[in-house]
């Protein structure tokens, strides 16, 4: 199962390697944030967390029309 989250790392060393293990799944970047939008599975969260020591929220919802 996937989800849309949104990762926000701590340090841009967190933020480069999480990007690359993940790359296919990255939907946007923010790197003055450090963070993205990642179409990931549970186990993309996971290590995000547990590795990186990320935090994760939802994704936001763009607005229609």
């Amino acid at each position: 199962m996937m989800e849309i989250v949104k990762i926000q790392f701590q340090t841009p060393q967190d933020f480069q390697r999480f990007r690359k293990l993940a790359l296919e799944r990255v939907v946007s970047v923010n790197i003055a944030e450090l963070s993205m939008i990642c179409h990931c599975f549970m186990s993309d969260i996971a290590n995000a967390i547990n590795l990186f020591g990320a935090t994760i929220t939802d994704a936001p919802i763009r607005p229609s029309g």
